[in-house]
């Protein structure tokens, strides 16, 4: 076989890297600079696959990721009539890190979500 294969891995970060657990800081922080670069593909993603909001709850504190004007926004709170997944500090970290999955950390039963 000649000529090297594209790779499908679209991590951001390196497999190490160390990440903010509290998620007061990460939103308008981390967050807001990754949407800077990327919020508009992910946006036109969600919209292929028709994704309804979800909401991450961290430590008592829900955040809900929608899809809003050709981005991606996050919104204190918990969005009625939608999912919203429970997860500690260290799973979250772990999880906008990309060293566990969302399916690893239900596995792994560090997160848990709405029927």
């Amino acid at each position: 076989m000649s000529g090297a294969r594209p790779s499908v891995d679209t991590r951001t970060r390196s497999i190490n890297a160390a990440g903010p657990t509290d998620p007061a800081t990460f939103w308008p922080g981390v967050w807001r600079d990754a949407l800077a670069r990327n919020g508009a593909r992910a946006a036109t993603d969600a919209a292929r696959l028709d994704l309804a909001p979800v909401a991450l709850e961290v430590d008592g504190e829900p955040w809900t990721l929608q899809r809003r004007d050709g981005s991606i926004e996050v919104v204190p709170g918990c969005a009625d009539g939608f999912a919203c997944e429970t997860l500690d500090r260290d799973a979250f970290a772990d999880l906008f890190c990309e060293r566990r999955t969302a399916l690893g950390l239900v596995i792994g039963a560090r997160a848990h979500g709405d029927p």
